[in-house]
């Protein structure tokens, strides 16, 4: 593949860092100036880039959400599902390491029934750049997107507050409710002095904990946690997925069962038609 041109809001068209390509300010200038067949979309305003890019037969690749609404949901949904679109998806899975431990242990029974889900998620900044996105479109989004896939169920209902909180510029604190009355808060920092990371899952029978590298154990009226597995090696998973994801993007086929997909960006938007709202929204607005 090879870059042609860069669009950015809020510069001109000028030439970036010396690289040679040009940046435009809308896709339109862009497209009428250089030719192109994959747009990847990053920032505040991803998944308009995105609707825009579909809707100009451009297949898409969803580096991150970006701050969606609802109506900006439904266009891009609309987009996404008409004939001939391509849209791929790059997995940032947070628990890829230990996910076979996790499920493995959730689907046995040992936790009995599953009360509460907690994911405390406090990261830090990793530069200047980072400032253009909202923590809810780059973490918050892929941690939706690992509950669903580790629990198998589908988000039903979202109550957010986004923006800043004490000591950070960035935070996404949301109460969760999945398939089966499966409820889980998850509390999301940037700007944290130091990056932490935990998901606690507390069942009638034991608890689990995992920091996304190794699995801690522990059964009701037992005083500590013991390890079910310490120190893992890199999941293949890891280096599977990120094939497939540039194979697909090779290819410009392959875009992974939308529904799916697509309820992980629901759930953006519909965190932050909550914070708007003040109160909690159902997935199923956004159903067609």
């Amino acid at each position: 593949a090879r870059s042609t041109a860069l669009v950015s809001a809020e510069s001109a068209a000028i030439s970036v860092g010396g690289s040679g390509l040009p940046v435009f300010q809308t896709l339109g200038d862009a497209l009428d100036k250089v030719g192109a067949e994959i747009a990847v979309v990053s920032g505040r305003q991803a998944t308009d880039w995105a609707t825009q890019a579909l809707r100009a037969k451009l297949s898409v690749v969803m580096d991150e959400v970006g701050m969606v609404d609802g109506a900006g949901f439904r266009a891009f949904q609309a987009a996404a599902a008409a004939p001939g679109s391509t849209v791929i998806w790059p997995q940032r899975y947070r628990y890829a390491r230990c996910e076979s431990v996790l499920k493995r242990l959730i689907g046995s029974g040992r936790l009995g029934g599953i009360g509460h889900v907690s994911c405390i998620d406090h990261a830090e900044r990793g530069g200047e750049g980072d400032g253009q996105s909202s923590h809810v479109s780059t973490r918050g989004f892929a941690h939706f997107h690992a509950l669903r896939r580790l629990f198998a169920v589908l988000p039903r209902k979202i109550m957010a507050r986004l923006g800043p909180g004490p000591g950070s510029r960035d935070r996404t604190e949301a109460f969760l409710e999945f398939d089966g009355g499966l409820h889980v808060h998850y509390s999301g920092y940037t700007d944290a002095q130091r990056g932490t990371h935990e998901l606690w899952v507390e069942g009638s029978e034991g608890s689990v904990r995992t920091d996304g590298n190794a699995v801690w154990w522990r059964k009701r009226g037992w005083r500590f946690f013991l390890p079910l597995r310490f120190g893992l090696a890199k999941d293949p998973q890891d280096s599977v997925e990120a094939r497939a994801t540039l194979d697909a993007i090779a290819t410009r086929k392959g875009a992974t069962g939308l529904p799916a997909d697509l309820s992980a960006v629901a759930t953006v938007a519909a965190a932050v038609e909550s914070h708007c709202r003040r109160a909690a929204v159902a997935l199923s607005e956004f159903a067609e």
